[in-house]
């Protein structure tokens, strides 16, 4: 899996893509939470390209949200496929978060 971090004014976009591994959850953990760290308060994580999360992701997703949340830090998520939406709502994580068609909606989001 690879992730691409990029900035559209103070919003930071997590652009996720590939397979996701498990051995990728504890790199991915501690990426997202450094983002935490240096003081980022609107963060977007961008599933478009993830066709599948394993169970340790959602936890690392869930968890993110929960520290990101008691931070003062807004996340949103952008186009989860079906089966992404189906493993965060197993998770119980969809009905605390914001998630979105597209990254322009996501963006307005947060205005």
């Amino acid at each position: 899996m690879e992730v691409n971090v990029r900035n559209v004014e103070d919003v930071i976009i997590l652009d996720f893509s590939g397979v996701w591994e498990r051995e990728d959850s504890a790199e991915t953990s501690r990426s997202m939470r450094h983002l935490l760290d240096l003081g980022y308060r609107c963060i977007i994580l961008n599933f478009s390209d993830i066709g599948m999360l394993p169970r340790k992701a959602v936890s690392l997703i869930h968890s993110f949200y929960r520290d990101a949340e008691k931070q003062g830090c807004r996340v949103r998520i952008v186009a989860p496929s079906t089966q992404v939406r189906g493993m965060l709502r197993s998770g119980g994580f969809l009905g605390s978060t914001d998630v979105y068609r597209d990254e322009i909606e996501a963006l307005k989001g947060f205005r």
